[in-house]
């Protein structure tokens, strides 16, 4: 296996965010890596700047498809990265340069640890309430390191969620139903919009994928409280 890490930032007309995002990931770390950039339609030029960002580095890949949603432009860059650890981020996280450390390297490390599922970071996730399961910590895609053993056992994130959210919450889910752990290093990322970029209908899409997460791990039963933990 490479010891190159694959980051995968899907975008769509990310405007002034995307190069502080991609600046951050090329100047701030030593370890060997590839930038996947998924670009989904975007109009307001961020998919001509893509191709220059590719044209540019040469570590940097750009693959251009439909805007179906962040859960399947994840799963494309995934399929690209072939064998390589993955991490996931998006277009307006700024990766840190840590004093006398190396953030990607710091995840690679931590992702070695015995029985480990996946990384992340500090800030990078929050706790589900009673529509999904009561209680449970989950890991945003927004700072997600995924060992690519843990891809081959665990899959890769379910396009039922489509066009997102709950993608992540689920996977954080069937990684700790996999009996491995979610490990988070000690330092943090700035997520700077923290929007849901996806419909109109966002409101209609969180039940929608609240009520199947909630049938597909047999959840239905068990008993929920009001308020969140």
């Amino acid at each position: 296996m490479s010891d190159t890490v694959s980051i995968i930032l899907p975008c769509h007309n990310s405007g002034k965010y995307l190069w502080p995002a991609i600046r951050s990931i090329l100047f701030n770390t030593q370890h060997p890596f590839e930038l996947i950039l998924v670009e989904s339609e975007s109009t307001d030029g961020t998919n001509e700047r893509c191709d220059k960002f590719a044209e540019k580095y040469e570590n940097v890949k750009v693959i251009h498809t439909p805007k179906e949603g962040i859960t399947k432009a994840i799963n494309k860059g995934i399929k690209l990265a072939g064998d390589n650890d993955v991490y996931l981020t998006q277009d307006d996280v700024i990766l840190p340069d840590l004093f006398e450390r190396d953030w990607l390297t710091a995840l690679v490390d931590l992702s070695k640890t015995e029985g480990c599922g996946i990384v992340t970071t500090l800030n990078a996730g929050g706790v589900s309430g009673p529509s999904y399961l009561q209680g449970l910590s989950w890991v945003g895609t927004w700072s997600m390191f995924i060992p690519r053993k843990t891809i081959n056992e665990v899959g890769d994130l379910d396009e039922t969620f489509t066009p997102g959210p709950g993608d992540d919450i689920d996977y954080t889910y069937r990684i700790m139903k996999a009996n491995k752990q979610v490990l988070v290093t000690d330092f943090w990322v700035d997520h700077h919009r923290k929007t849901e970029n996806f419909n109109d209908n966002i409101e209609d899409i969180k039940r929608r994928n609240a009520e199947y997460f909630r049938k597909k791990h047999g959840l239905d039963n068990i008993r929920i409280r009001e308020k969140t933990i």
